[in-house]
């Protein structure tokens, strides 16, 4: 790993690598910035929606799940 290389870069290298856990390293490390931006975008929706950060941060998990990394 290259000495400038942050955590999370690594982590993504990790899963595009085979490493399964990656991908929950990612998120876990991302999380807090994923729900601050979730919330921003939600927040310009209309009033009565339903949607929340976390369900838009979790869609996104379930999606990362079933998907590789592209090259």
């Amino acid at each position: 790993m290259p000495e400038d290389e942050l955590p999370v870069t690594k982590s993504l290298r990790d899963w595009k690598g085979g490493d399964a856990e990656g991908a929950g390293r990612v998120i876990t490390s991302l999380y807090s910035d994923l729900h601050r931006v979730a919330s921003q975008l939600l927040s310009s929706e209309r009033t009565e929606h339903t949607l929340q950060p976390t369900a838009l941060i979790n869609e996104l998990c379930l999606r990362l799940a079933g998907t590789n990394l592209p090259e």
